[in-house]
């Protein structure tokens, strides 16, 4: 099992073996790809700031192509709208429920793995994180993205529901904190990390290493 994730940690929100993403067209979500690209990372930003992120807290996602936090409006259409976290034009913000699937029934304050499926709730809503169902016979193996809503917890729907946020994996990383000095930090390496592991050290032999605020152009 990984290290806890942490306020500034890049990641990429993993559902059905797939990569939500920003689209190529401006500001929709959706269940794209799996491959590594730009559009695929986002940076946890817990409200409660510096710190290891646990089950009940409260986090925004902001894109790292775009600068943009994900967003649900009134009517449950998942965007990438806004850069302002303070805006009150859509609601930004995300509890983190872990969810009880694989011999995993944590409750609130235990942190958050990048190896433990975890739902996101729209704060202060019964709106969940969900992928739409595929309506194709192809199903998931079709290579069309599927579209994400803001819905009620449906049991029906459960791995439409559950989301792992991946990070990076075991790599030195120095992350610029808005109130802290520059944090060093070596993540061990979870069987769902180890994917990333060769691209990223690659990058990382080119002179990354020195890099503050990491940010791979993979596109």
């Amino acid at each position: 099992e990984s290290l806890p994730l942490r306020h500034a940690d890049v990641v990429m929100l993993r559902c059905l073996g797939r990569c939500v993403e920003t689209s190529d067209s401006g500001d929709e979500v959706v269940l794209g790809g799996q491959e590594l690209v730009t559009k695929h990372l986002f940076q946890i930003h817990r409200e409660d700031g510096v710190g290891t992120v646990t089950a009940g807290d409260v986090i925004m996602l902001r894109s790292r192509a775009s600068s943009k936090y994900i967003d649900i409006g009134n009517n449950n259409q998942v965007r990438c709208r806004f850069a302002d976290a303070a805006t009150d034009l859509s609601n930004l913000r995300f509890r983190v429920e872990v969810a009880a699937s694989e011999g995993r029934g944590r409750g609130s304050g235990d942190h958050v793995c990048s190896d433990v499926p975890v739902r996101l709730r729209l704060n202060s809503t019964d709106k969940f994180l969900t992928v739409v169902p595929p309506p194709t016979l192809l199903g998931l193996n079709s290579e069309e993205n599927f579209r994400v809503k803001g819905a009620p917890l449906d049991p029906s729907l459960e791995r439409y529901q559950q989301f792992v946020m991946m990070r990076e994996g075991a790599l030195v990383e120095h992350v610029r904190l808005e109130d802290a000095e520059h944090v060093v930090r070596k993540a061990a390496d979870s069987q769902d990390d180890q994917g990333f592991r060769t691209l990223l050290e690659a990058y990382m032999a080119m002179g990354a290493q020195q890099a503050v605020g990491w940010a791979p152009a993979f596109d």
